[in-house]
Order: structure tokens, then C-alpha cells, then sequence
């Protein structure tokens, strides 16, 4: 877990993935990019960060042990914090029934992970934090 305190005005990055060497590929990458970058390892420890850190933006896996992806957008939905928090999905679960649900749910994007690159996914998260 990294320190919650924003220094100047760095943005902060929450990433709710379970596979350990994915999260920390994004968590070195999105660092190296300048951003302050905290992760929960599950839905429900991810869904608890973002209510009371309220990050920057959020990338969240689908498939997850706890809570799912699913799950912790429709509380995000339900509490009004995906009108304030961009959420992009990345994860490998590929149906358009997810895909239509998170982007109903208020998804921002909805990427598949093998078919994305970190630099790719930055530019998404520039896009959004600008």
C-alpha cells in the first residue's frame, strides 16, 4: 500500500487487480508516470479505499475474489461516486453482457487486458485526468 498523502497537486491512481504481477506492473508503470498509485488486492478491499480516500481514477479488474468488478461499480453507482471518479475496467472477461453492464453502470472504458499496453492504458487515464 502506498502513503494516501497527494503531494502538490499528483493525481492518484487506485488499481483493483488480483494477479500480483499485473498490479505491480501497473502500480511501476503508472508511478514512473508521475502519478501517486495505491492497490487492493479484491473488490471489497478496493470499494473500501475508494470511499474513503476517494482516489483520482480507478482501474478495476473483473474478476476477483471478495467482490467482484461488477459489484463494486454497481455500490460506486449506487453511492453517486462514478459521476465523480473515472472508472476504467481492464480484464480479461471479454462478453458484452460485462461490457454493457459496466459501461451502464458508469464505466468510463471498458479494455481487455491482453489486447492492451501500459502505454495505452496511460493515454486513457491522461484522457480522463486532464
Amino acid at each position: 500500500m502506498c502513503n494516501i498523502n497527494k503531494m502538490d497537486n499528483q493525481k492518484t491512481i487506485l488499481i483493483v487487480e488480483d494477479e500480483k504481477a499485473i498490479q505491480g506492473a501497473f502500480k511501476k508503470g503508472f508511478e514512473s508516470y508521475g502519478y501517486n498509485v495505491m492497490t487492493a488486492d479484491n473488490g471489497k478491499e478496493g470499494l473500501e479505499l475508494i470511499e474513503s480516500i476517494g482516489p483520482d481514477l480507478v482501474i478495476l479488474d473483473i474478476l476477483m475474489p471478495e467482490m467482484n468488478g461488477e459489484e463494486v461499480l454497481e455500490a460506486m453507482h449506487k453511492k453517486g461516486l462514478t459521476e465523480n471518479i473515472p472508472v476504467l475496467v481492464v480484464s480479461n472477461k471479454s462478453d458484452g453482457v460485462s461490457l454493457f453492464k459496466c459501461k451502464k453502470l458508469g464505466a468510463k472504458e471498458y479494455l481487455i487486458k491482453v489486447n492492451v499496453t501500459l502505454d495505452e492504458l496511460h493515454e486513457k487515464v491522461k484522457q480522463y485526468l486532464s
